[in-house]
């Protein structure tokens, strides 16, 4: 008869099997252990919806009303072991799809407790605090090849640590790098671009990088992660010109999640984006902090390449009623699931229209904040 630490022993040598965990949540549930299943239970939808539509789906109402329920319990039951959001000295653990699985510490923290970790939790991945210049001693490391995740947000690292990471003989597994605020430049892009070592990675996020249009054409145009599928530049100092590169290149016809925030793009950008039919594929499109107004949004709205767009933001793009009655009458509107706007130029009639078709997809995170 199967027991807790079997179940256990499965999770954690299969961490990318949900039916485990969801299984698991039912063994719970018929021992009298109610509330470790549904934290389970909801913070598996929550992760998923989360894996799903990025981070723009945090302020929507399920996903706010799954992380309080999920927080309720974890305070309850703050003394349970499966509630510990520190699994060893110096180290904080991230939760999903209910357990412990990605973690963030220094590299010499990690290094040092990583044996303790592959035993306690189902380690996907780590943020990493600390440990420029010396990235060989992990990327060299066998179990180097557990991670899909990897993030060095923050981290100015120097070349050596790049090519750490790009002559691992353990990539196989990853499948997001992050490297947001690193300083990432021409020469750092050009050589991710073409190394042929990560053409499994999935999701490229190099956010804050102040990353200009030249700085991106080897990126869009010659790229050999052909993989990738998700590629966020919010932040950066693209323009219409980066955005002219990309939207006609390769790389825009694999990708299905886009974040072009915050990059000084007008509504020619967005109409250059409209017309391109690379965009076929895309789910997720991040649009937020752009002085776009109207006519980009109109143009996009009315888009014959968008039927997998699924996820709209349009946070503070100085959009008013035209653009969104634009949407509301296309055929965009009836697949979108979710629409994020800023309500500041919208009518209140058309805001409470919006609210009528959408419903909980519509996200308004300027109302949470108030």
């Amino acid at each position: 008869m199967i027991d807790e630490s079997d179940f256990w022993s499965q999770i954690l040598a299969h961490p990318a099997d949900l039916a485990l965990r969801l299984a698991f949540a039912d063994w719970l549930e018929e021992h009298d252990r109610t509330d470790q299943a549904l934290f389970i239970r909801w913070d598996c939808e929550r992760t998923a919806l989360l894996d799903r539509f990025d981070w723009g789906v945090q302020h929507s109402a399920r996903v706010r009303s799954l992380e309080f329920h999920c927080n309720e319990l974890l305070i309850r039951h703050a003394d349970a072991p499966w509630a510990n959001p520190a699994p060893a000295p110096g180290i904080l653990g991230q939760f999903r799809s209910g357990f412990l699985e990605w973690v963030i510490c220094n590299l010499r923290t990690f290094l040092t407790q990583l044996p303790a970790l592959i035993d306690r939790i189902p380690l996907t991945g780590v943020q990493l605090t600390g440990g420029v210049g010396e990235f060989d001693r992990l990327t060299h490391d066998s179990q180097f090849a557990r991670l899909a995740y990897l993030n060095l947000a923050d981290l100015h690292y120097g070349n050596a640590d790049l090519d750490a990471i790009l002559d691992s003989p353990y990539l196989a597994s990853l499948r997001t790098l992050d490297l947001s605020n690193t300083g990432t430049h021409r020469r750092e892009l050009d050589r991710i671009a073409e190394d042929d070592s990560l053409a499994r990675l999935r999701c490229l996020i190099l956010n804050e990088n102040q990353l200009r249009a030249d700085d991106f054409w080897t990126l869009a145009g010659r790229s050999h992660l052909s993989g990738l599928r998700r590629l966020y530049l919010s932040g950066n100092q693209l323009g219409n010109a980066g955005v002219e590169a990309l939207a006609g290149s390769p790389l825009m016809g694999r990708l299905t999640h886009l974040d072009l925030s915050s990059n000084g793009l007008s509504s020619l950008a967005v109409q250059w984006l409209a017309d391109s039919p690379r965009i076929d594929r895309l789910q997720v499109l991040h649009l937020a902090d752009n002085a776009i107004f109207d006519t980009g949004i109109i143009a996009l709205a009315n888009s014959p390449h968008l039927a997998d767009l699924r996820y709209l933001n349009l946070q503070d793009t100085d959009v008013g009623d035209a653009a969104l009655e634009a949407i509301l009458n296309s055929p965009l509107a009836q697949r979108l699931e979710y629409l994020s706007i800023s309500t500041g130029e919208i009518s209140e009639a058309l805001v409470q229209r919006i609210r009528e078709h959408f419903g909980d997809g519509l996200i308004v995170p300027d109302a949470y904040n108030g």
